[in-house]
């Protein structure tokens, strides 16, 4: 019974919490990877990545359709909006393939977060990416 408490309390907490408003106009167009944050446990690594022609460049289009681009290779996914803050891709048979918290963005800077599996059995684990992306500049639109 103490334990239904908790968890009713953590939810009418959660669930006053202010809505964050992410502006979902500046997602379409070209974005690259500028860095990559791994958070396990109270450690970080971070690691920066050299802008070059071998870069991974997300596009995302209007009509929900995400273009991955590398080394000439093009895949394509679909990506979902869930609760304005949380994005998704899945395959063209809606077969989920990735999940990601929006942290920001703006017309030049897109973070998204995504929960990492727990290296050990047990609680009081915390471990997560924080992947950092620039807009590309002059790329054209499918």
């Amino acid at each position: 019974m103490i334990r239904l408490n908790i968890l009713f309390l953590v939810f009418i907490l959660f669930s006053c919490k202010k809505e964050k408003s992410v502006d979902l106009k500046y997602l379409k167009g070209a974005w690259q990877s500028d860095s990559l944050y791994n958070f396990s446990n109270g450690y970080v690594f971070g690691k920066k990545i050299i802008k070059n022609d071998d870069n991974t460049i997300f596009e995302y289009s209007d009509n929900n359709i995400l273009y991955m681009r590398k080394y000439g290779e093009k895949r394509r996914f679909i990506y979902q909006i869930l609760d304005r803050d949380s994005l998704i891709y899945v395959d063209t048979n809606q077969t989920f393939i990735s999940g990601y918290k929006i942290i920001e963005l703006t017309n030049e800077r897109l973070v998204l977060k995504k929960r990492q599996p727990f290296l050990f059995p047990g609680k009081n684990q915390n471990r997560y990416d924080i992947r950092i992306f620039s807009r590309v500049p002059n790329e054209t639109k499918h």
